[in-house]
């Protein structure tokens, strides 16, 4: 049996329960980079399951992290 993700064609990064896309904007909420923001891109083909790749405002490169340290940005306590 299919999960449920999967079977509506979302493309899933990280946990199953917590379903993000590449382009989604986040906020970081854990870890040394707590409080900045980013947008999701993709992950290398070696990155572990519940690890996702985060293009950080101000920092370069991408960060690779787990999908439990950011939140949506419209779930980071904004309405």
């Amino acid at each position: 049996m299919e999960r449920d993700d999967h079977a509506a064609g979302l493309p899933a990064i990280g946990a199953s329960v917590r379903v993000l896309q590449v382009g989604e904007e986040v906020e970081i909420i854990d870890g040394p980079h707590v409080g900045k923001h980013g947008k999701i891109v993709p992950s290398p083909d070696w990155a572990r399951e519940g690890v996702i790749n985060v293009e950080v405002t101000g920092i370069e490169g991408p960060r690779l992290m787990d999908v439990s340290k950011v939140a949506r940005w419209n779930e980071a306590g904004r309405a």
